[in-house]
């Protein structure tokens, strides 16, 4: 009886085989072949969209027995547990920016099987455990695997993607490409060697799913710069209403200004030579001056002689 060669199984036994492999391992035997590369990029795309919906069915749960209030969530005993989840959730976000768009083209999987393994034993681990850890504690090893994930796929990886799926217009498929990368490079990125015609029509159709891909983002970016120009816009014109009503406040003010000062220029133009009215009551007369408002009576000038004119007086 001849031995059965592992790579000639059926793509069903083979994929059950790889099922009892963690994600990593799975990762790491995408280079042995072919087939092994095709099969392991479907079980990774799978394991990443599979812990997606796991923890967005968790976090449901777990919010649905939460109180309302912010107030009495900070006390529940699940408000650990809710922070847990909401910090994965951020960390999703970030991994399908830098992978989810190249997935959706067919140009890659989803790398870094070793996140998913991690992302899976913390979800566990707060669906099991009633107090689990800090989320600075348990997500530690997360943050930090994901986030060198992300800077290598970044440095290394994406300048090859962006590389290997510019097709020139003008390129005849009768005639094979050449790929710029090593055989054992292209077989961990999840590419193939390029054969003459079935090839090239496959990078054509992937260079056309990432152009369409590229057209769609540059929409979403000219329809945000339009947004944001109109925002900017109307508070521009918010501040231009603003700056023409103090600028009529300012008139108002400066021709009340100017009135002051005619009345004041007029008060100063009048003669300062002093009126003096007398008026005869019985043996009274009142002096009036009328720059200093001071009214003297005979009296009170009478008051201010000296007591020996007075004396002197009434002697006589």
């Amino acid at each position: 009886m001849s031995a059965i060669n592992l790579a000639d199984m059926p793509e069903v036994v083979l994929e059950h085989i790889f099922s009892f492999l963690t994600y990593d391992n799975i990762a790491q035997n995408r280079i042995v072949s072919r087939k092994f590369n095709t099969l392991g990029a479907k079980m990774l795309n799978k394991g990443y969209y599979m812990a997606d919906r796991y923890h967005e069915k968790t976090l449901k749960a777990i919010k649905a027995k939460l109180p309302r209030r912010e107030s009495e969530r900070r006390v529940h005993p699940l408000a650990r547990q809710c922070d847990i989840l909401i910090a994965i959730e951020t960390r999703l976000s970030m991994l399908a920016m830098t992978f989810s768009k190249w997935i959706d083209a067919n140009v890659c999987c989803f790398i870094p099987g070793k996140v998913i393994d991690e992302i899976m034993r913390v979800l566990r681990c707060v669906a099991n455990n009633p107090c689990p850890p800090r989320a600075h504690e348990i997500l530690q090893e997360l943050r930090d695997i994901s986030s060198m994930a992300m800077e290598h796929f970044d440095e290394r990886i994406l300048p090859i993607l962006k590389s290997n799926i510019r097709v020139p217009p003008y390129f005849n498929l009768a005639e094979p490409l050449t790929c710029a990368t090593a055989p054992s490079r292209t077989a961990s990125l999840g590419f193939v060697r390029y054969k003459p015609r079935s090839a090239c029509l496959q990078q054509a159709e992937r260079h056309t799913s990432v152009s369409t891909l590229e057209l769609s983002e540059q929409k979403t970016i000219d329809v945000l710069l339009s947004v944001k120009i109109n925002k900017q816009n109307m508070v521009i014109a918010k501040q231009n209403r603003e700056i023409a009503e103090l600028r009529k406040l300012l008139d108002e003010h400066d021709a009340k200004l100017r009135d002051l000062q005619e009345k004041i220029s007029k008060s100063q133009a009048l003669p300062s030579t002093s009126v003096i009215v007398t008026r005869q009551a019985g043996k009274r007369k009142r002096v009036i001056d009328k720059n200093s408002s001071r009214v003297a009576s005979d009296d009170a000038l009478a008051l201010k002689r000296p007591k020996s004119a007075v004396a002197k007086g009434s002697k006589d």
